[in-house]
């Protein structure tokens, strides 16, 4: 049972890193990918790791193999836009800035892990804020990330609509008095339901990134917000300035 896990960890790491050079334009549409022989030699693999890696590349549509020849990657493959998550863009082909396509305000109760971490009675409301995030590379537009803010409902002030398009609670909360002191970020990976991969677009096999973060204004807790994000369409890039 152990050889066949690390055999299956080792074709699809190999798989992954030339599905990743796919998608990223360095093996263009009809090149040729690393022989069988090849990849044997390069990763130091029997000749049933390097066949399993081709076959799953296959599999997925990526490569196509021609008897006697190699195999090559798909014509219809075109480079992946990829950008950062509050950071800046990645340079790569044919990419552009994230765009925010779709804003829904709303209010009621929150998840109960949120209610707990704001500290609410159960039948407390909160201001609920969801972006939907699409990233364009080339004439191909992709529904990238869903972002939700949970946050406390204040009493004397209301969201200015110029505001809802600023995906930024702290922005937001300071324009109402309360000035974010520190955020705690935690950042996951799972696989996708089947709703998310339907509404994202999503590959078979692929997992998406869950980043949540958490708001606090000193002790308390004053906002939640949780972000899904396509893990092969998003590169994380968070810089964490450290005071001295």
């Amino acid at each position: 049972m152990k050889e066949v896990d690390v055999m299956s960890a080792t074709y699809q790491s190999i798989a992954e890193g030339i599905a990743e050079q796919i998608r990223t334009g360095k093996l263009p549409p009809e090149s040729k990918i690393p022989s069988e022989k090849d990849l044997q030699l390069r990763y130091g693999v029997s000749s049933s790791v390097s066949r399993a890696a081709i076959a799953l590349l296959r599999s997925q549509g990526l490569i196509y193999s021609r008897q006697g020849k190699g195999s090559f990657v798909s014509p219809r493959w075109k480079p992946v836009p990829k950008s950062t998550h509050n950071g800046h863009p990645v340079e790569a082909a044919d990419t552009q800035p994230g765009k925010v396509i779709a804003v829904d305000l709303s209010e009621g109760l929150p998840p109960e892990d949120v209610a707990q971490l704001l500290q609410l009675p159960p039948t407390a409301k909160v201001q609920k804020i969801e972006y939907r995030v699409e990233y364009r590379g080339g004439d191909v537009s992709h529904l990238i990330e869903i972002t939700q803010h949970y946050e406390l409902i204040s009493p004397d002030a209301e969201i200015d609509p110029r505001d809802l398009h600023n995906p930024d609670p702290i922005a937001r909360q300071a324009r109402s008095g309360v000035d974010i002191t520190q955020v705690h970020e935690t950042i996951s990976a799972r696989m996708p339901t089947a709703d998310e991969g339907h509404l994202m677009d999503i590959p078979p096999g692929k997992p998406v990134m869950e980043v949540q973060r958490i708001y606090y204004c000193h002790a308390r807790v004053v906002a939640v917000s949780k972000s899904l994000l396509r893990s092969d369409r998003v590169v994380l890039n968070n810089i964490h300035d450290i005071a001295h």
